[in-house]
C-alpha cells in the first residue's frame, strides 16, 4: 500500500494484493475498528470493474463503474469513480483511488484489506496501514 501512512483530508492511495488468483473483489475499510459500521468501506469489483461505497449503516452500497464520472459518497468518506483504476497481471492485482474524506470522520483510522474469490472471502482482514483524517 502507497502511502502505507500518513495524514490529511484527501489522498491517492494504491493498494496491490500479490500472490491472489480467481479475485473477484478487493476489500478496503479506513476506520477506528475493524467494523462497516461509519466507516470509508470500499470493494472494488475486479470482473466488472466497478467499484462500490458502503452507506453509514456497512450494509447497503451504490456501485458505479470505475472511470466514470460520477462520484460514490458517505458521511465518512467520497470517491470520484474517475480517479479508480485497476489492474490484474498474473497473481497480482493493483488498485489506485482517491479518497477524500469529511471532517466528521476526522481523527486517526486503521486501514483494513482483504479479497474475495469464488464467492467466498479468501483472507482475513488485515490491518495495513494508517491515515489521521484532518
Amino acid at each position: 500500500m502507497s502511502p502505507a501512512s500518513g495524514a490529511g483530508s484527501s489522498q491517492r492511495f494504491t493498494f496491490t494484493f500479490s500472490g491472489v488468483s480467481n479475485v473477484a473483489s478487493v476489500n478496503l475499510l479506513f476506520n477506528s475498528g475493524l467494523t462497516g459500521a461509519g466507516a470509508c468501506y470500499f470493494p472494488y469489483e475486479v470482473g466488472s470493474n466497478t467499484i462500490d461505497l458502503l452507506d453509514d449503516s456497512g450494509y447497503v452500497l451504490d456501485r458505479v463503474p470505475a472511470g466514470s464520472s460520477a462520484t460514490l459518497a458517505n458521511s465518512q468518506c467520497s470517491i470520484p469513480a474517475s480517479s479508480v483504476t485497476a489492474t490484474t497481471t498474473g497473481n497480482s492485482v493493483t488498485l489506485a483511488v482517491t479518497v477524500a474524506f469529511t471532517p466528521a470522520f476526522a481523527g486517526p483510522k486503521t486501514i483494513w484489506a482483504t479479497w474475495y474469490g469464488s464467492g467466498q472471502q479468501q483472507a482475513d482482514w488485515q490491518p495495513i496501514g494508517s491515515w489521521t483524517v484532518e
